[in-house]
């Protein structure tokens, strides 16, 4: 036997939506939800956030949430295409640093702090979760701390360099004080 049609009701949709992986962490099962179709402008449905699923995509790296939203007037389709908005806790009294203030290496994150009188000093951070252009500090930073968002680069090179040169100089310091005391001894032996 062949299935020539299905059947299905519409007054439940369900909506697959991927998160990226810097914004995770801010969705939720129960969280309020919107759903928005191109051709119907200015109309929304209010839903929640039914599954958030435990892994991310390795290729996109986006987590996959499944969202509820009731259809009484079927206006949701399968398939279709449509802009969602997952509406995330707030969070109160974070310390956040525009994105582009931040320097993104290996193993460490750091940002660049303006010490004054022209003096920086280049920073670890912990990151946390990005929205917009603004990153959330978790450790490294007090609210009171003003970084560089422009040069940072430059600057923490900079650092960078004056920091292996400043080694260079006590290796070289404790390499002459060794050569002065090998010299010293060889000259009482003689």
């Amino acid at each position: 036997s062949t299935t020539i049609m299905s059947i299905a009701r519409l007054d439940t949709a369900w909506v697959l939506a991927e998160v990226f992986e810097r914004q995770a962490d801010w969705v939720k099962k129960d969280q309020t939800a919107y759903v928005e179709l191109d051709f119907l402008p200015g109309q929304s449905w209010q839903g929640l956030v039914d599954y958030v699923y435990p892994e991310l995509n390795q290729q996109t790296r986006t987590l996959k949430v499944r969202l509820r939203f009731d259809n009484p007037s079927e206006l949701l389709r399968p398939n279709m295409f449509a802009r969602v908005t997952i509406d995330a806790n707030a969070v109160e009294n974070v310390v956040h640093v525009p994105r582009e203030a931040v320097i993104r290496g290996g193993a460490t994150n750091r940002v660049v702090v303006t010490l004054g009188n022209g003096k920086y000093r280049s920073q670890p951070v912990e990151l946390g979760i990005e929205s917009g252009d603004r990153v959330e500090i978790r450790e490294g930073l007090s609210k009171n701390d003003v970084v560089v968002t422009s040069g940072q680069f430059l600057i923490d090179s900079e650092s960078n360099i004056e920091s292996a040169l400043a080694r260079m100089a006590d290796e070289s310091d404790a390499m002459n004080s060794a050569s002065e005391m090998a010299d010293h001894a060889h000259q009482e032996n003689h």
